[in-house]
């Protein structure tokens, strides 16, 4: 388990890293509307970011309600904090009864919030280069991927907040088999907002082909295809 940890935490480092290198270049691209705007400010969020996923990492000894190799621990933080933003309201409702990470939780959150909004600035800035790049379609998309970093995890995080609403105040946290369904419910959770972020690697790898090959599409001229 904990050498999963250490491949993820590693990724997560990559993604850190690359992630800012790549936004630097998106700034360098071609001009569009809102394009420097969108730009700069995923550069001051990704660095926001860092100092936060920093400190998390410098500060932790344990992670995910159980002991680890003080290393493994600090890998574990790096891989994501994007999940930590469906369990807010749950936990500023019921602090007590909801089994995260302690007194310093708020922190993990402020670090999901910063990690959301560079992963939205950054979608908006791709959606910039698309539009530069001729491709409208391709520009709509990613500014709808922005649209889900930002309000998906907000759903789960009322579909969390009902769910244990309805489990404290029933009482049901008793019952032997809810904590082995909260359990699978928040990895199902994780697995969803996984999802996510593949959908908007892709989409940035969609971006990165239709800037190789600027206003490349296919036009049907009298039964024949052209290149432009």
């Amino acid at each position: 388990y904990d050498a999963l940890i250490y491949v993820g935490g590693f990724l997560g480092l990559i993604n850190l890293v690359l992630g800012g290198v790549g936004v630097v270049l998106c700034v360098t691209g071609p001009p569009s509307p809102g394009h420097y705007r969108f730009g700069i400010a995923a550069i001051v969020a990704s660095v926001v970011h860092a100092v936060l996923l920093f400190t998390i990492v410098v500060g932790t000894e344990n992670a995910n309600n159980r002991i680890l190799f003080d290393s493994a621990a600090k890998w574990y933080q790096l891989i994501t904090q994007y999940q930590s933003l469906s369990f807010y309201l749950a936990f500023v409702i019921y602090p007590d009864d909801i089994p995260l990470r302690g007194a310093g939780t708020i922190i993990f959150f402020i670090t999901g919030v910063a990690e959301m909004t560079r992963l939205l600035l950054i979608m908006m800035t791709l959606s910039c280069l698309a539009q530069a790049a001729g491709d409208q379609e391709l520009h709509e998309n990613c500014t709808r991927m922005a649209g889900r970093i930002a309000l998906i995890p907000g759903a789960l995080a009322i579909g969390t907040m009902l769910s244990q609403m309805l489990i404290i105040e029933l009482g049901l946290m008793q019952v032997p088999w809810m904590m082995y369904l909260i359990y699978y419910v928040t990895r199902g959770i994780v697995i969803v907002e996984a999802v996510i972020l593949t959908f908007a690697m892709h989409t940035a790898g969609d971006v990165v082909d239709v800037c190789e090959s600027p206003y490349d599409m296919d036009v049907g001229l009298g039964g024949t295809s052209e290149s432009f």
